[in-house]
């Protein structure tokens, strides 16, 4: 008005600030293979689904490159453990994840979960040095069920926690066997299928029999 001219005020947008998320990085090359590999998805979920957080986390598996693993479902998670490489560490895929995939400009926290092994090739703590500055924690497991968290700070690690599972009795289960007249609490021998008459279900005759009635 003080210059006569027309002003008309608009209200700014804030910037939108990018969201704080959770990278989880999982070894999923041949000396993780295993136990450790097991242990590896079942601690990136346990970060992943905590009640307490709502943090976005986004899951990838390493090899010769990086590929996202989805996990909203159970199909997800085994698809994602039956994603195999045959390298011996994931020392490429971490190089190509930080340098390709990498946004330097948001914030986040960068977890490597691997195994002990793995962990200690040549090639992976040349690649561990060079993306140091990338990564926040380094997650250890073997193949006994021992977990190790480290926190990543001025190119170095901080053993941070330890956890020792007893696989032995999370894995142990009981099943009946049960028949018509009476059940027992013995267990089911895995290697050893009950007896059953093979040739006969899967003779010739029997399935050509069964498609005539059918």
């Amino acid at each position: 008005l003080a210059n006569g001219e027309a002003l008309y005020m608009q209200r700014e947008v804030p910037p939108e600030d990018d969201k704080f998320k959770r990278i989880l990085l999982i070894d999923n090359t041949l000396m993780n293979w295993g136990n450790p590999k097991i242990i590896a998805f079942a601690t990136a979920l346990a970060i992943a689904r905590h009640p307490k957080t709502d943090i976005e986390c986004n899951l990838f598996a390493l090899g010769s490159d990086y590929k996202e693993i989805r996990f909203e479902n159970v199909h997800n998670v085994i698809e994602g453990l039956n994603n195999l490489s045959s390298r011996l560490d994931c020392s490429r895929g971490l190089d190509l994840y930080c340098n390709q995939a990498e946004d330097k400009k948001q914030e986040k926290e960068l977890f490597l979960i691997l195994s002990e092994d793995s962990l200690k090739t040549e090639t992976m703590q040349k690649a561990l040095y060079e993306n140091f500055d990338a990564l926040s924690y380094i997650i250890t497991t073997s193949i006994d069920g021992e977990i190790n968290f480290y926190k990543i700070k001025n190119k170095s690690r901080k053993h941070v926690q330890r956890i020792k599972l007893e696989l032995e009795e999370f894995w142990k289960t009981e099943k009946k066997i049960k028949n018509s007249e009476t059940a027992t609490n013995e267990p089911v021998p895995i290697l050893y299928p009950l007896k059953r008459n093979y040739k006969q279900e899967f003779s010739y005759e029997t399935k050509f029999d069964s498609c005539q009635n059918g």
